[in-house]
């Protein structure tokens, strides 16, 4: 999914509506939506069908075998996990879906049951800039000094 749409990016704010601070709502020049659980859930769906329809992006959830449950099993890991943020006017959980490296990444990540907080900070870093290639559990294990 190259560039968001507009209707991505609704879907975007809506999930990610909870996570918001004044900053966020500064720096992207929007009020705060009133969103209700159940308009969550439906922008979660949507964007779940949104992933599932794209050439980008389903392209790399039948790579993995995957479906719409494990992407929302990937969304509530990252929410869970601690990247539930707002970093240069994207949610982090829904741009690590949208953008076809974290999907495959995440998807990974999901399929070795490994979402931690090495995981989670390179995710964060990605969007923040600092972080430009992500590393696989294995590959954490060898450059950290501790043994898993």
């Amino acid at each position: 999914m190259a560039g968001k749409s507009e209707s991505l990016r609704q879907l975007e704010i809506l999930i990610g509506a909870r996570f918001l601070r004044q900053s966020d709502l500064d720096t992207m020049d929007i009020q705060r939506p009133d969103v209700s659980d159940l308009d969550r859930a439906e922008a979660v769906s949507k964007l779940l069908d949104e992933l599932m329809e794209s050439k980008e992006t389903s392209t790399i959830i039948n790579d993995h075998n995957a479906g719409k449950e494990s992407l929302l099993k990937v969304l509530h890991n990252l929410e869970a996990q601690g990247a539930a943020y707002w970093i240069k006017g994207s949610y982090v959980p829904v741009a690590a879906l949208v953008d076809t490296y974290t999907l495959d990444y995440c998807l990974t990540i999901n399929k070795l049951k490994a979402f931690n907080i090495l995981v989670i900070n390179q995710v964060l870093g990605y969007f923040d800039g600092i972080t430009k290639q992500l590393v696989l559990p294995d590959d954490i294990s060898k450059i950290t000094r501790h043994k898993p």
